[in-house]
């Protein structure tokens, strides 16, 4: 039912966009499928050359068209066959298993000759084209390192993005590569910088300095060195096919050129190809038209993917661009052209069944007058760079559209999608879910759209920000975030509006842990939960809201049963499948599915209720989704995932299959194909959480995050839309300089501490910067200096290890900080500790301004269910593998329902001698806390509890504290009781909602979990 505070609110929105001419939403242009790419006639082959590198018998001398007399080299070979093309014979080439330390040109015009030439290896698995060679003469023993002469001078590349006001790192521009046993070591720029697993070169001095990974005998490694910047390189030819290898190693520079280098060709086939460990771009693709790649994978290159430009009618087939970007990172290097796959100008692109996986850039970018593109049943999830916030799993710019993205899962990306000055997108089917800022971001070029010169054809193309269509798709935000599904770039206040106009939405299902926040409603930050968006958009009449109910069972906390029918299965001292403390899923630990033998059969229970009661899903079949998290050792591994019932004596078990991928991703299972899968399945009696499967292995795989999204489930917040604001006080918290002690965690010596020194954690100190302050206060420095690592640290908040009880503000206590970053979008963990290093942490993501972040207690509180809200002892903070990166704290303070502590006046005494000064009485001594454990080692906060299947009884009221209750700002001083420092803080709590509807914030406090500005 809308509240009159409600309809308040809708009826002035209504008021306000009747002041404007908003045009009707219309439904975005389709594309047309007619993408077939190559058409290559294999049968049109006449001769047949044989390449074989490990025979005896091979030499370029050969005729090479017998196995036992074959060439030497792939290149000998392309070069006969290019001769039979331009004599209209067709060739194919067989490339024997091997290692073939070459570079493969094919230049000449060969447009004009339509016969094929095919290059077929044994497989990406025995063939392997490399750019480097072998070290294999001595290193010098320098005792803490190797050295080696280096014979190379190798240009750094320019810095071609300067005009644009983007720094390309130095570590970036540079070319050199080395691999010790076929893992690639990370470059750095001094001696200094010298760590296990890195090397660096000395030009001045033709110099290189190698330092090895612990346990590696460099006596008898393999050391290979890039020395070429190209491997496969196809220009201006017409009917190629290659198939069956693998490309590695190549040094190009960061914008090319590529390892797989193919530009101004036609009918162009690749096939079963790996390019992969390449320092700029793997492979580039440019001015080609009818082009098929088919199962072939870009993985792990230093800046990109799949890269082109002016490309037409491209068919992208069960292909893989995942892991790239790393050189990128390596120099903080997120901005333009890196990821997965970056395409511009062109037309007619398919992309099916395609794995974009945790790209430190985007998964799939099309960029600059892009017209007919389908992105359709591919996975694009993990897409994440800690420097750079518009990164997305899809990211669609400047295009004429339309656009198709349907049958896809875009999860656990920074972003889920970009729009950005892009017409006609249809987004449908697709499961939209855990991205970690937003699921879908809009940008227009501040109104205007883009403009670009035809990339087919003559004149120019402008693109808007118009005619937007989702349907049929499921989108849900993760727990713990109060970010709205859909998000403008605060730069960009024109595009918001502008994408709403023509928004069209059919069929959705939505699931928010805040629904009263979940649905931005103007470029001014007012929100409002899905019957206020539906009043102020399009409306969709048959879309549905899903709340959740987090099924926290993994730890078989309420029993369950493991079979193993021939022992191949890891289980637990308990007999159980075993909680991995290592691997987590956003802080939360795993479920571990190991089988460790290729033969047998297992399945397990896992009750969802205590003692034995059963949770009746009946009223979810039609809504419901069953949604959890997967990830594989390798990729591919498989599990059967589903319910069982328990009817008296019959148990009935319904369950579908599962695919993992290697790196986390969320899936969701419709309640509907869980009960299609076994019709015998009683929904009224659902007993446990079933996993069951053959052994397939040796595999493994982890599980995590299972819950249930219904529209049948109440919802979880209430926003407390009746009480009447709650007048929060301020008490500061001197303790960034570690008044009352504290520690310091460093995995790897990332961080900046005072003594650098110690080793004991409760020695060391992160540095107070007195150069940069908030409103006059010193700040803690927060300064990561390397990219790999974990730390944490904490603030005691009591003298002497006492403990805080906040039990009597848990619902309206706010920690209220202040935060800045050195470039913007650094991250930190940070919350509250109870002994045993019972912590609970929410994310936050600074900017280059100071900015106020205020958190609830209840909101830190549900980040770890077993935080002792009744004895916390410090502010914590933590991260990992987030830098280098600089962000400072200052003024840490709890807003609390307190009025401070006005001390009674008392009499001045008749002056007389000058009296001895009074000792201050210490403080009642508590009993000495637990020695402080070791740090945690969970590298991601839990951001929400997971609530049982049993219903929660309401806590009973909390009496209100007595004034003394509250803790004082600083010892032997009052805390500010000024009407001016109660103003701030309440205008700091005030959101303008249009304009015209005023609502204090924490008038929803009171009662709910997540309500923080």
């Amino acid at each position: 039912m809308m509240t009159r505070k409600k309809f308040a609110i809708v009826l002035a929105i209504c008021l306000l966009l009747s002041l404007f001419n908003f045009p009707v939403s219309s439904k975005a242009a389709e594309v047309v499928d007619n993408i077939t790419g190559a058409s290559v006639d294999e049968t049109a082959v006449s001769v047949t050359y044989y390449v074989d590198t490990n025979s005896p018998d091979a030499s370029d001398s050969n005729p090479g068209t017998s196995p036992d007399m074959p060439l030497k080299t792939i290149s000998k070979a392309a070069e006969l066959a290019f001769q039979n093309k331009i004599n209209n014979i067709g060739t194919k080439v067989v490339i024997k298993e091997g290692i073939y330390r070459e570079t493969i040109v094919m230049e000449q015009d060969g447009k004009d000759y339509s016969a094929p030439i095919i290059f077929e290896g044994d497989g990406s698995d025995r063939v392997f084209v490399k750019g480097s060679i072998v070290f294999d003469d001595p290193w010098t023993d320098e005792g803490d390192y190797y050295t080696h002469h280096w014979p190379y001078n190798f240009p750094i590349a320019d810095n071609i993005y300067s005009d644009y006001g983007i720094n390309l790192p130095e570590v970036v521009r540079r070319t050199e590569m080395i691999f010790v046993n076929g893992k690639m070591y990370d470059q750095v720029l001094s001696l200094s910088e010298l760590q296990p697993g890195k090397f660096y070169i000395d030009s001045a001095a033709s110099k290189a300095y190698i330092k090895l990974l612990p346990g590696t005998d460099f006596d008898n490694a393999l050391i290979e060195v890039s020395e070429r910047d190209r491997i496969f390189v196809v220009h201006n030819q017409k009917n190629i096919v290659i198939r069956g290898m693998t490309m590695q190693h190549g040094n190009g520079k960061f914008y090319g050129p590529t390892s797989l280098d193919m530009a101004d060709n036609e009918n162009i086939l690749v096939e079963d190809v790996n390019v992969e460990w390449n320092n700029g771009m793997g492979s580039s693709i440019s001015r080609c038209y009818n082009v098929t790649l088919r199962r072939t994978r870009s993985n792990y290159n230093g800046i990109n993917g799949f890269t082109g430009v002016n490309n037409r009618n491209f068919l992208f087939e069960n292909c893989e661009s995942s892991y790239n970007n790393w050189k990128g990172v390596i120099g903080n290097y997120t901005d333009w052209h890196n990821g997965g796959i970056k395409f511009l100008f062109s037309y007619d692109v398919k992309i099916v069944q395609h794995k974009a996986i945790n790209n430190l850039g985007p998964g799939i970018w099309f960029d600059s007058e892009i017209q007919n593109i389908i992105i359709r049943d591919s996975i694009i999830t993990g897409n994440d760079a800690p420097m750079r916030s518009v990164l997305a799993g899809i990211y669609l710019e400047g295009g004429k559209g339309p656009f198709e993205v349907s049958g896809c899962i875009i999860t656990d990306n920074k972003r889920g999608l970009n729009l950005a000055s892009s017409n006609d997108i249809t987004i449908s089917n697709c499961l939209i879910a855990n991205n970690i800022e937003h699921q879908i971001a809009v940008f227009s070029n501040y109104g205007v759209g883009r403009t670009f010169s035809a990339a087919f054809g003559s004149g120019s193309i402008t693109s808007h920000l118009v005619n937007t269509t989702i349907k049929d798709t499921v989108i849900v935000a993760p727990d713990g975030t109060e970010n709205p599904f859909f998000y403008y770039d605060h730069q960009d206040t024109n595009a918001y509006p502008q994408w709403l106009q023509t928004l069209r939405t059919e069929n959705v299902k939505y699931s928010h842990p805040t629904p009263s926040k979940a649905f931005l409603l103007a470029n001014n930050w007012a929100r409002g939960d899905l019957e206020t968006w539906m009043a102020y958009t399009n409306p969709d009449e048959n879309a549905v809201w899903l709340n959740s109910l987090n099924f926290d069972v993994l730890d078989y906390k309420y029993g369950g049963y493991v079979f193993d029918e021939n022992g191949a299965l890891e289980k637990n001292s308990s007999g159980y499948l075993p909680i991995d403390e290592d691997i987590t899923y956003h802080g939360k630990p795993a479920v571990k599915v190991n089988f460790t033998k290729t033969a047998g059969w297992f399945n397990t229970g896992i009750d969802l209720l205590p003692n034995g009661a059963l949770f009746n899903l009946t009223p979810h079949v039609d809504s419901g989704i069953l949604q959890f998290a997967v990830k594989g050792e390798k990729g591919g591994e498989q599990l059967n995932i589903g319910l069982r019932s328990s009817t008296g004596a019959t148990n009935v078990d319904a369950t579908v299959t599962v695919t993992a991928t290697e790196e986390w991703r969320t899936v969701q299972v419709p309640i509907q194909d869980i009960v299609a899968a076994n019709g015998s399945l009683n929904t009224n009696n659902i007993a446990r959480l079933m996993m069951e499967g053959s052994h397939k292995g040796p595999q493994k795989l982890w599980l995590s995050d299972f819950k249930l999204l219904s529209a049948n489930l109440e919802s979880q917040e209430d926003t407390g839309d009746d009480d009447e604001p709650v007048v929060l006080y301020p008490y500061d918290l001197d303790i960034l300089d570690y008044k009352y002690g504290g520690h310091v965690y460093d995995q790897y010596g990332v961080i900046e501490k005072i003594d650098e020194s110690s080793s004991v954690p409760e020695d060391l100190r992160l540095p107070l910067d007195l150069e940069v302050t908030y409103e006059g206060k010193p700040s803690v420095r927060v300064n990561y200096r390397a990219q790999a690592g974990w730390f944490n640290s904490s603030f005691n908040l009591l003298p002497n290890r006492e403990l805080l009880d906040i039990t009597p503000y848990i619902e309206t206590g706010i920690f209220q900080f202040a935060v800045k970053g050195e470039v913007g979008g650094e991250q930190l963990n940070i919350g509250f500790r109870s002994p045993g290093d019972r912590d609970a942490l929410l994310n936050l993501v600074a900017t280059t301004e100071w900015k106020i972040e205020q958190i609830p207690f209840k909101a830190i509180a549900s980040a770890n269910p077993n935080l002792d809200v009744e004895g916390i002892l410090a502010i914590i903070i933590e991260g990992s593998h987030k830098g280098p990166q600089k962000l400072w704290l200052a003024d840490f303070k709890f807003l609390l329902p307190v009025p401070p502590e006005t001390p009674e006046p008392t009499e001045t005494p008749e002056p007389t001698e000058t009296p001895e000064p009074t000792t201050t009485p210490e403080p009642t001594e508590t009993p000495e806390a637990t020695a402080t454990p070791e740090p945690t080692t969970t590298p991601e906060p839990t951001a929400t509890p997971e609530p049982t299947a049993t219903a929660t009884p309401e806590p009973t009221a909390t009496p209100a504290p007595s004034p003394t209750a509250a803790p004082t700002s600083k010892p032997g001083s009052s805390p500010d009781t000024s009407d001016k420092g109660i103003a701030i803080y309440l205008a700091a709590f005030a959101v303008s909602l249009t304009g015209l509807v005023i609502a204090l914030e924490v008038k929803r406090r009171k009662k709910s979990m997540n309500n923080n500005c």
